[in-house]
């Protein structure tokens, strides 16, 4: 419970002081004063106030704050510190969507309704890209999701007692169906990206390999690959962000920093890769950028997302496979090693997933497979016995 004292200063006059909690994020002491013009009892009643408030955690909050300048504050002083991609996508929510409906409320009299009935105004809003349709459920959701991780810092912050959207609702957003190659649709598809030069044949053929996010294999360097072991090392991921630029960072998480092995074929690939990349470098002259990428652009510099994928939907029609999305790789490589019998933990090690459950709830899909031929490898071994 917070403490809190009286001094008086003077004929009817009372000096009330209540100490709060250390500031929450430069942990210095706070404390609120306040000057009383009236009777002892008077003083008493209102240092009362003061502790029923502060143990409510709302008497350093200044009431005049609106939601939109703590939503401000709230990226300058949470949001800055996430992943560049992250906090972009915050504060294009935060502009967006938050601030038009929310931001000249004040911050302690947002309620639970307010949230309910912004939710509803999202539901109605047009797209933001210009195209046809209203706000997807999936955006309105990630909305929500900003909205209550901003006000659950100023719950921790001791700026509201408590969460108004704790009672909010998310819409339900429709299942993005898993899409992936198999064997033969992905034979189909590295055999087409021969038309495309060699360089892609190894970028994809990599990519569906070892199930690399996308700005990992933009960001793989050859002093991370090790052709002699066949190993590559999963050291940095390079982004492209749009009014940032280029962004080089580590791998997503802990566990995504990870060695990963590469067979024969694949190495044989890279090796040639090499050779090629060599001949371009003297080519270009100095018109190369060394990045020391292994998959850079055609002068040097880390490939754009859009040309990337540009050449992934021209190889998919040329191969006559499904036009999957890029990321599917990803989930392509998974599935195909599972189907193959690769212990799922092996599969997490690969994908960089923090646990193995995260592997085997992705790709549940790819299990009852797997059951069946276990329940056929104990028929086969307990055959014998049962003669």
């Amino acid at each position: 419970m917070a403490r809190g004292h009286i001094e008086k200063r003077g004929e009817d006059t009372y000096r009330l002081k209540v100490e709060l909690e250390p500031d929450p994020t430069t942990g210095e002491r706070r404390v609120k004063r306040e000057t009383l013009h009236g009777s002892k009892k008077d003083a008493e009643v209102r240092l009362t106030e003061m502790l029923s408030l502060a143990d409510q955690r709302m008497l350093g909050v200044d009431a005049k704050t609106t939601a939109g300048d703590y939503l401000d504050r709230w990226l300058d002083d949470y949001a800055k510190a996430k992943a560049p991609k992250t906090y972009q996508r915050y504060q294009e929510i935060v502009t967006n969507w938050l601030k038009p409906y929310l931001g000249n409320k004040k911050l302690t009299k947002l309620t639970t309704a307010d949230i309910v009935h912004l939710v509803a105004k999202l539901r109605e809003a047009p797209r933001r890209d210009r195209k046809p349709g209203k706000l997807s459920p999936q955006s309105v959701k990630h909305a929500l999701r900003c909205l209550h991780i901003a006000l659950a810092c100023a719950v921790k912050w001791q700026l509201i007692p408590r969460n108004p959207a704790d009672g909010v609702d998310a819409p339900s957003a429709p299942h993005i169906e898993m899409r992936t190659f198999d064997v033969d649709q992905a034979q189909r598809f590295l055999a087409a990206t021969g038309a495309e030069g060699l360089k892609w044949t190894a970028f994809f053929t990599v990519s569906m390999t070892t199930g690399l996010r996308l700005g990992e294999i933009i960001g793989l360097r050859w002093v991370d690959v090790d052709l002699d072991r066949g190993v590559l090392r999963v050291q940095q991921a390079i982004q492209r962000l749009n009014k940032v630029g280029i962004i080089v960072k580590p791998p997503k998480t802990a566990g995504s920093r990870r060695p990963i092995a590469i067979g024969a074929d694949v190495v044989s690939l890279v090796r040639k890769h090499r050779v090629s990349q060599a001949a371009t470098r003297l080519q270009m002259g100095p018109i190369w950028k060394e990045s020391g990428l292994v998959f850079p652009s055609e002068t040097g510099s880390p490939l754009c997302d859009k040309t990337i994928r540009t050449v992934f939907t021209r190889t998919c029609e040329r191969a006559g496979v499904p036009r999957i999305r890029l990321y599917d790789l990803r989930h392509t490589a998974a599935s195909l090693l599972l189907a193959g019998g690769t212990h799922p933990k092996i599969v997490a090690e690969r994908l960089g997933h923090s646990t193995v459950n995260l592997t085997l709830n992705t790709y549940s899909h790819v299990l009852p497979t797997l059951q069946a031929d276990a329940a056929e490898t104990m028929d086969r071994l307990l055959r014998a016995g049962r003669a």
